[in-house]
């Protein structure tokens, strides 16, 4: 379980809550395919990803920067 292993490494304190992550996808327009490089945070993944319990999880770690553009 996904949630389980992230509250046991905020228990580290070891990480950077606020580091972004490079995620690339790849876009397919007007028969070209194109890649782009965003950057996310955990916050923001879990705020795509619509997984509440996830925010309410690092929304209670003291250091979150919940400000981080991608």
């Amino acid at each position: 379980n996904r949630i389980e292993i992230v509250k046991l490494l905020l228990l580290t304190h070891k990480i950077d809550i606020n580091m972004l992550n490079n995620i690339l996808i790849n876009i397919i327009c007007l028969m070209e395919l194109k890649i782009f490089n965003f950057y996310f945070t955990p916050f923001l993944i879990a705020v795509r990803e619509n997984n509440f319990e996830m925010i309410k999880i690092l929304l209670q770690e003291p250091n979150i920067n919940v400000n981080i553009q991608s």
